[in-house]
């Protein structure tokens, strides 16, 4: 949204002590209304006014067109190539001395005429003309009998609002009311400690003399699809924009049609947010109504769309507008139409949403109707027009029975907040029952700190119409009291989103000075490095395949028990036979795999998969056509990098080949087992290792002292009894002494014993150890 300070200043009528650039910033930050740019309205300085005297053309040129003025410091002459100039009319003109930007304006030979400075258009003002009814290449000229305020001492930076500052803020999506100058002047006058002011459109002397009756308009039926309706009619005759309203709409980059009736709707949704749509009266009929509407339209501008299911507002005979998103022909004013009709209506806003799309159109009254009206603007709205056509001349109006609950004659005396907030006119679900316990917790204080500390917020939310009420008596809280236990309090009726005591908090905060709050650094637990697993890189990088495969079979497949797993897991319905029970090994599946790829002549291959068995248990599976069972061992020792594993025959599985697999241990717990299956079972002879991944535990050593001197080693030879595996040797080497490398190096059979000889490696103080305990029992 675009706010201009200068507007600020006026609505807040500190004129004398206007409310700077940087405090407004500030104000706008500490409500939570991101700035996004702050800018500079006009570059132009020093620039006069001149009444013009005399226009004639330059005989030395083509283009050129000498103009006389009367300024306040003395005649001049400018020539321009502009061809409005007009005598009689005011103009504006950078004289000798003036800026615009970086350039100063001095006298200069044109065509063999000086030329003492430069006539001003509105886009050398800082005004973008494409928003105003002017053409680009026209000088400013204002017809004296127009401005009579206007003399030769007039500074026309006042005049034009200048000396101005644009600021482009972001506002809640959740809140509409925001975007309009009505809810930021209350709000920043709370904020910046100044009596909200009574908005300029209700000034009651102004419009007590404009005559209000009622229409011969009615409202046919109530429609769903919008919760208020309200339309009144008045007699425009010839009326035009003020020229000040041209102005503001234009630096707030707001088209302007120079048709009153219809900068009226614009201002209406700049100043108080709400969608107006003005149809000429002469072309609608008297009985109006919202319904839902499928076809073709045409909107203004003279576009055909097709529309689906769209909210419109419709006399008797005809559509003559898509609800709060474009206006149609067949009911558009123009400069001509005498009669307007003025509907304001608040309707689903989802429905608006979908309008807008399907017309390809986001006008600024769509978005706003999309986000959601208050019922209570369309009073306001009223009233705002009432006070423009009794500044602009207009003398009566006739009001419309609507639809928002009241009829014609409450709606005449039912006007104002004050009135607003009595009892009977509250209603119950606009209700909050406030916790000041919730305000403590949130606030990090105590239940009466947080009183102290938020009474002032409390004070600015009154005066901005929130109502805090005692929950028994039903009277208004003290100050001292607003925010003790037993208070309901009752947000303004345009503010839709506040709705629990959570939403109220949030407006304590937004109207409490944020240095307020005592700084606590947060209890942050010193993060953990987390390792990336790349376990499947590293199978990769080994030269495996990644494969995808069912973890279920039939009954039939699932006779490998490797785990030894005491239950099958069965399903209880299944799709097939195929597909009825959870495997107990992923090697079965990996093995149909490789005997697709075999069938397709593949007999090179490498294959990988991470999957699960039986209930929640996962493994991973390898199957290789080229490596040897020396290799895939090597490849699972890789692979969980670690040198606590040990491996043992594996003979006690009659579908494994006994005499090329080994159990997999470690720690001497069973992991999974590498090797071959017997030809039954798998007729290709395939290279298979099968195991699950224990999580580790990680022993940090902060610090170790180094060791510099090289390691020993020793040679030992066991007896053991015949089929007898060394396992349980390695197992206790490794589990009571820290070893660097174990390896068997000989073997030989006497007297029907087995003696293994394995050669250890470690430190000269290990290895002592192991002489000690092994060669002296």
């Amino acid at each position: 949204m675009l706010v201009s300070l200068k507007q600020v200043n006026k609505f807040l009528q500190l004129q004398t002590n206007p409310i700077s650039k940087d405090e407004l910033e500030n104000i706008f930050n500490r409500l939570g209304y991101e700035v996004e740019s702050v800018t500079p309205f006009s570059q132009a300085q020093g620039i006069k006014f001149g009444k013009v005297l005399d226009v004639k053309p330059n005989p030395n040129s083509k283009n050129l067109n000498v103009v006389q003025l009367e300024t306040a410091t003395g005649n001049v002459t400018i020539q321009t190539v502009a061809t409005n100039a007009q005598v009689g009319y005011w103009a504006v003109a950078f004289v000798e001395g003036a800026k615009l930007g970086e350039i100063t304006f001095t006298t200069k030979m044109m065509a063999g005429v000086a030329s003492q400075g430069m006539l001003s258009g509105f886009p050398e003002l800082g005004y973008d003309v494409k928003y105003l009814p002017y053409s680009e290449d026209d000088l400013v000229m204002l017809n004296t009998s127009e401005f009579p305020e206007l003399n030769l001492t007039t500074d026309p930076l006042e005049f034009f609002d200048l000396n101005d500052f644009i600021f482009d803020i972001t506002t809640p999506a959740n809140r509409s009311d925001v975007n309009s100058y009505a809810t930021l002047v209350d709000e920043i006058a709370a904020e910046y400690g100044v009596t909200v002011p009574e908005l300029l459109w209700t000034n009651k002397p102004i419009t007590k003399s404009f005559k209000v009756n009622q229409a011969d308009i009615k409202i046919a039926k109530v429609s769903e699809f919008n919760q208020h309706l309200m339309f009144f009619e008045v007699d425009v005759k010839n009326a035009q924009t003020k020229f000040a309203n041209l102005l503001l709409l234009a630096k707030h980059h707001i088209e302007v049609k120079n048709i009153w009736a219809i900068d009226m709707t614009n201002l209406a949704l700049l100043l108080l947010g709400t969608p107006v749509h003005a149809y000429d009266a002469t072309k609608i009929g008297k009985k109006l109504w919202c319904e839902l509407y499928t076809g073709k339209l045409e909107i203004l501008g003279k576009k055909e769309v097709d529309v689906k299911d769209v909210i419109i507002v419709r006399d008797e005979n005809k559509p003559i507008s898509i609800a709060s998103v474009m206006g149609l022909e067949n009911s558009a004013v123009t400069a001509q139409t005498q009669k307007v009709v003025f509907e304001i209506g608040t309707f689903d806003s989802k429905k608006i949403r979908q309008a807008a799309k399907q017309i390809k159109i986001d006008s600024s009254a769509s978005v706003q109707g999309a986000r959601g009206i208050s019922g209570h603007t369309l009073l306001r709205v009223f009233d705002f027009i009432k006070n423009q056509g009794a500044l602009d001349g207009l003398a009566t109006a006739k009001i419309a029975p609507t639809l928002a609950g009241k009829n014609f004659n409450e709606y005449l005396t039912w006007k104002n907040d004050a009135e607003l907030k009595k009892h009977s006119f509250l209603p119950k679900s606009r209700k909050i029952r406030f916790n000041p316990k919730t305000l403590a917790l949130y606030a990090n204080v105590s239940e009466n700190k947080a009183k102290l500390q938020f009474k002032d917020a409390a004070d600015k939310l009154e005066k901005l119409g929130f109502l805090f009420l005692n929950r028994t008596t039903g009277k208004k809280r003290i100050k001292a009291e607003r925010l003790s236990a037993n208070t309901d309090i009752y947000a303004p009726l345009y503010r839709n989103d506040v709705k629990s005591t959570e939403d109220i908090i949030e407006e304590l905060f937004r109207f409490t000075n944020y240095d307020s709050f005592v700084s606590q650094a947060p209890k942050l637990r010193n993060y953990e490095v987390q390792t990336r697993n790349v376990d499947k890189e590293k199978l990769a990088g080994a030269g495996y395949q990644e494969v995808r495969t069912f973890s279920l079979t039939s009954k039939e497949k699932n006779k490998f028990n490797p785990f030894a797993f005491e239950q099958d897991v069965n399903l209880k319905t299944f799709v097939s036979l195929e597909r009825e029970v959870v495997r107990n090994s992923i090697l079965p599946s990996l093995l149909e795999v490789a005997e697709y790829n075999l069938k397709r002549k593949i007999t090179s291959f490498n294959l990988f998969e991470n999957g699960m068995i039986n209930y929640n248990e996962y493994v991973y599976g390898l199957v290789s056509s080229v490596k040897s069972v020396q290799e895939l061992k090597q490849d699972v020792t890789n692979f969980l990098g670690t040198n606590n594993l040990s491996f043992a025959p594996f003979t006690d599985n009659e579908l494994v080949h006994p005499k090329v697999s080994a159990k997999i241990y470690q720690d001497g717990k069973f992991i999974g087992w590498v090797g071959k299956f017997i030809p039954t079972f798998d007729k290709y002879g395939l290279v298979v290792a099968e195991f699950k991944t224990p999580k580790q535990t990680k022993k940090t050593t902060l610090f170790a002292e180094y060791n510099n001197e090289p390691f020993k080693s020793i040679d030992l030879t066991f007896e053991l009894e015949p089929q007898t595996h060394i396992k349980h040797i390695v197992d206790e080497l490794q589990t009571k002494f820290k070893v660097y490398e174990i390896k068997q190096i000989d073997e030989f059979l006497k007297d029907d014993k087995n003696y293994p000889t394995l050669r250890i490696t470690a430190e000269a103080e290990t290895i002592q150890l192991i002489n000690d305990y092994y060669n002296k029992k």
